[in-house]
């Protein structure tokens, strides 16, 4: 199950939530580390690391927006995989 998370974290966490509600879609790393203000991405794979290693999302390798919530309180999104089209931004739900 999932683990208690620092406070960085759970903005983080919120914010993901947000983005896929607001546009269909997570945020890139890029994304987040503008939001967050990060001076580099590798902060943003940290925290993803462990959000990861805590329960709360899974990353999909080698895919832009790749990120699964898979546990976070009161998300109707959790569990559901979504990851950018490649033509115009299109989306798509993985088959």
């Amino acid at each position: 199950m999932a683990t208690e998370l620092t406070e960085k974290q759970t903005r983080i966490l919120r914010y993901i939530e947000e983005s896929i509600k607001k546009s269909g879609f997570p945020p890139t790393i890029d994304e987040i580390r503008a939001r967050f203000r990060f001076k580099s991405g590798n902060a943003v794979r940290n925290h993803l690391r462990a959000l990861q290693k805590k329960g709360y999302i899974k990353r999909m390798p080698h895919t832009a927006r790749g990120l699964i919530l898979t546990a976070s309180p009161q998300c109707p999104y959790c569990g559901a995989q979504w990851q950018a089209g490649a033509a115009a931004g299109a989306r798509r739900r993985p088959s």
